[in-house]
């Protein structure tokens, strides 16, 4: 597996390779954070995708010529939830080659280099606004700011994560209420959101055998209960598609 150090040294190497001078703290720690918060360093692919070496889960697109596989990823709704469809991404041939290409993709392949200027002035919500503005990510959530606020949360903690720091415990009070089977209403919407389920506020049967396989995937306590810890978990973590 791939350390929050190694892939440092990875994001500087392949922006060294690119630009030609040394990079600024901030392109590192956003590239970093995005291939962790896309793709665990491209570890976090399972079948078909393991082993890809792709970095931020990159499609295929019309002009990929190289080695390809088929994956589940999913598009959001106009109600917040989600619907899963077949697409095809990239492959690379060792992870070199996949970081560099990351580099393009989210710094060179981007309207007037948005996305590198605002990496280089610390500036995450601009690097988040520039990604989904240039159609790098689609997100989870009804409104496009909704859908940039989400991935902002969950990039700034994978930053911090790639960059070594302790990632900080989101503070009690801003979590939602403690929900489980039987619940009903707002927070139970945006747990069922969070899963990629139809949101209708009820917690049912489906919810609860979701919930379990994701606690159980993600280390915590499987007993289908949504409360401070599993809320933290869902909202520090990124959907990594299954394979198809």
């Amino acid at each position: 597996m791939t350390s929050h150090s190694d892939a440092r040294s990875y994001a500087i190497q392949a922006l060294l390779k690119r630009f030609e001078e040394s990079p600024k703290a901030g392109e590192v720690k956003a590239l970093a954070g995005i291939a962790c918060l896309e793709t665990r360093y491209g570890d976090g692919w399972k079948g078909a995708g393991a082993g890809s070496h792709n970095m931020g889960a990159e499609q295929c697109g019309n002009t990929w010529k190289g080695d390809r596989f088929i994956y589940v990823d999913t598009h959001p709704n106009a109600d917040g939830t989600s619907k899963p469809y077949r697409a095809c991404f990239r492959k690379y041939a060792n992870p070199e080659a996949g970081w560099f290409a990351l580099v393009d993709i989210v710094y060179v392949n981007r309207k007037r280099d948005r996305v590198r200027r605002a990496a280089r002035a610390d500036d995450w919500k601009g690097v988040s606004q520039g990604l989904y503005s240039t159609g790098y990510y689609e997100g989870f959530g009804k409104t496009p700011a909704e859908r940039v606020g989400n991935h902002l949360r969950a990039l700034t903690k994978s930053i911090a994560a790639a960059d070594g720091a302790v990632v900080p415990t989101m503070p009690m009070a801003t979590l939602p209420d403690t929900v489980r089977r039987g619940s009903r209403g707002e927070a139970v919407k945006l747990l069922q959101r969070e899963l990629q389920l139809a949101a209708d506020g009820l917690f049912g049967a489906i919810t609860e055998a979701v919930l379990r396989v994701y606690q159980h995937d993600h280390g915590l306590l499987m007993d289908g209960v949504c409360g401070p810890k599993t809320w933290a978990v869902l909202f520090a973590d990124d959907f990594v598609p299954e394979a198809a």
